[in-house]
């Protein structure tokens, strides 16, 4: 019979039973073994578990005459249906901290130990041995469990996939009645409305569950959303909890035995579980419940299990002490970089401006297929300036100071750092995916080069990585060098201006403006004039892109635009390269000239000019 919550004891189980309502009466007798009765006082010798029993039954009157003949009760065993106890944790007990709580959990207790994984112990790297990953379970059973159940046997090991997470699949949604009906597959079988009342996730929306059908291709009913009541579920992969259960700590409701361990005179035992965990960079976490229940060896008692490895052992058996185990996918992912190139092209950002300089970097072609489209990568950076900071000469080697203080020397005739990795450090914590990749870079000019190392979603990268075949620079923003005047110098058909560029590198071109008068008319007075520039335009300079505006709002283009690194520029002692700048004109005309430097990056210097000259022989 069944006792549920505020039943009546007394009613239930009566002191003084009532006759029975055919009149006659239903006597009881307990025949206790190996303790005092507490009626008679006298105590029975124990009687072996299993042993058969059969009474003699006589009648007597209230002057203490029997019956002449006994009746004879039907035979039975005496039996035990109690289950052992629990079992306990490893010993000794976890001892208390300073601060009074447990150093470690006081059951039984499982662990993963996974290859790879930081902190392993020598003990941990020797029961590795070979394998992937392990699951160590502990337990023990103390002096008071022996006390509490003598009979108690043997321990049962078991494994199972968490019972209080289902995967399913949805394969069709319809409606009625105000809710969907979800019909789908699942990967262990439900009780009829053990969902009832919680929520599952389906295509990115909640939805509450008011009924479920029973079995592994169950019908769960949810209700319609009042915010967005068309919104239905998806089709396809689903998982979701369920509430544990009673039979979720019973053998049958667990995938394997894996093993039997008897019971001896220790008070610890442990089981290891080798590449029980599927752990793999497709496959990067796994979560599996282990378990242990005690057992004794009652002949007369069936077990659960009737299938599989260590089946068909009788007795009783206590539930199953269960730990939940994750774990996480340790190794690296393996990436092969491309073979190093020759010179590499030159990625110009936008000129900084005071803030955070955008670089966008597509990394899919400049990996040329090494490594597949959208896959998680970890980008590092090394500026090219600290590379030459810490680089300084000793003798005839090259000695590199590292990022972490330390130095390499290298021979000179191979001037290349063995380890040009440590030079690099992450942009980000977080990973990209193989594919264009934006990069703020300080707003200041900076060479930059850039590592590609393969990741997984659990953020582990490889040990080797690809220097892409790029660098990124920031232009700067630096004036170009201001020209100086050598000369000024016409003939019938054409003006020469002669200038100087003290030494810089970064000035490369000169750019000679001119506004010529008709012949035979009074110069146009020229006021301030003002270089206008389109910034970021680099396809545009130098020809376009800068156009110098007059006084009365007129605009001019270049008349000729001088590399200062032909060949008929001349370069003196200091550095200075001069060039001479010439355009043609017509006999007596006036001819009005500005000039101005350009350096690399589209900056111009301050404007020369304007000098003036008539054309003449």
């Amino acid at each position: 019979m069944g006792l549920e919550y505020g039943t009546d004891l007394d009613a239930v189980f009566p002191a003084i039973r009532k006759k029975s309502p055919t009149g006659s009466y239903l006597l009881h007798h307990s025949d206790i073994f190996g303790e005092a009765d507490p009626t008679t006082g006298t105590t029975r010798p124990p009687a072996a578990l299993g042993s058969s029993h059969q009474y003699q039954i006589r009648a007597m009157d209230a002057v203490g005459r029997t019956s002449p003949t006994a009746t004879l009760s039907p035979v039975v065993r005496l039996e035990k249906h109690v289950p052992p106890p629990l079992p306990t944790g490893p010993q000794p007990p976890p001892s208390l901290d300073a601060n009074g709580h447990l150093t470690s959990p006081p059951g039984p207790r499982a662990r993963a130990v996974v290859k790879g994984m930081p902190g392993l112990t020598a003990a941990d790297i020797a029961l590795l041995g070979t394998h992937l990953n392990a699951i160590l379970l502990e337990w023990g059973w103390r002096p008071a469990e022996r006390d509490l159940d003598p009979t108690t046997a043997e321990f049962r090991v078991y494994s199972t996939a968490p019972s209080d997470v289902v995967n399913a699949t949805v394969t069709s949604v319809t409606t009625s009645a105000g809710q969907w009906h979800v019909a789908m597959t699942t990967d262990r079988a439900l009780v009829a409305d053990e969902l009832a009342g919680q929520w599952i996730t389906s295509g990115g929306y909640p939805f509450q569950v008011s009924h479920n059908t029973a079995g592994a291709t169950p019908v769960i009913d949810v209700a319609l959303s009042k915010l967005q009541p068309t919104r239905s579920p998806a089709p396809g992969p689903l998982t979701f909890g369920r509430p544990l259960r009673p039979e979720h700590q019973r053998p049958s409701g667990w995938s394997e035995r894996v093993a039997v361990y008897p019971l001896t005179v220790s008070d610890s035992y442990s089981h290891v579980f080798y590449d029980v965990l599927n752990l793999s960079l497709t496959h990067p976490r796994d979560a599996l419940w282990v378990g242990v229940s005690a057992a004794d060896a009652e002949p007369y008692v069936a077990d659960e299990v009737t299938s599989g490895s260590n089946s068909n052992r009788p007795g009783n058996e206590s539930a199953i002490v269960t730990c939940a185990v994750s774990a996480r996918y340790q190794g690296q992912p393996t990436f092969t970089p491309p073979a190093p190139l020759e010179d590499v092209p030159e990625h110009v950002t936008d000129e900084p401006t005071g803030r955070q300089v955008l670089a966008a970097i597509d990394v899919n072609a400049l990996l040329v297929g090494a490594l597949p489209a959208g896959s998680p990568i970890a980008l590092e950076r090394c500026s090219i300036d600290d590379v030459i900071s810490r680089t300084t000469l000793s003798g005839t080697d090259v000695v590199l100071t590292l990022s972490d203080g330390t130095q390499e020397t290298i021979p000179f005739p191979n001037p290349a750092s063995t380890d040009p990795k440590r030079f690099f450090s992450r942009i980000s914590v977080d990973l990209d995916k193989v594919g264009v990749v934006k990069d703020r870079l300080p707003p200041k000019p900076g060479r930059y080069l850039y590592m590609v190392r393969a990741a997984d979603t659990l953020g582990h990268v490889s040990e080797g990585g690809a220097i892409l075949p790029i660098v990124v620079r920031v232009p700067s923003t630096a004036l170009a060098v201001t020209p100086q005047r050598r000369g000024l110098i016409s003939t019938d058909t054409s003006v020469t201006l002669t200038v100087a560029f003290s030494d810089d590198p970064y000035t490369t071109t000169a750019l000679l403006f001119a506004f010529v008068d008709p012949p035979n008319t009074p110069p146009t007075t020229q006021g301030e004039a003002e270089l206008l520039r389109i910034p970021n335009r680099r396809d545009l300079y130098p020809n376009d892109g800068l156009r110098l505006r007059l006084s009365d709002g007129s605009v001019l283009a270049p008349a000729m635009v001088k590399s200062l690194a032909d060949a008929d520029v001349v370069i003196e002692v200091d550095g200075a390269r001069v060039a001479n700048l010439s355009i043609a004109a017509t006999k007596d005309a006036w001819a009005t000239l500005w000039c101005c430097g350009l350096s690399r990056d589209g900056i111009p210097s301050y404007l020369y000019g304007p000098s003036g000259i008539g054309v003449r022989s």
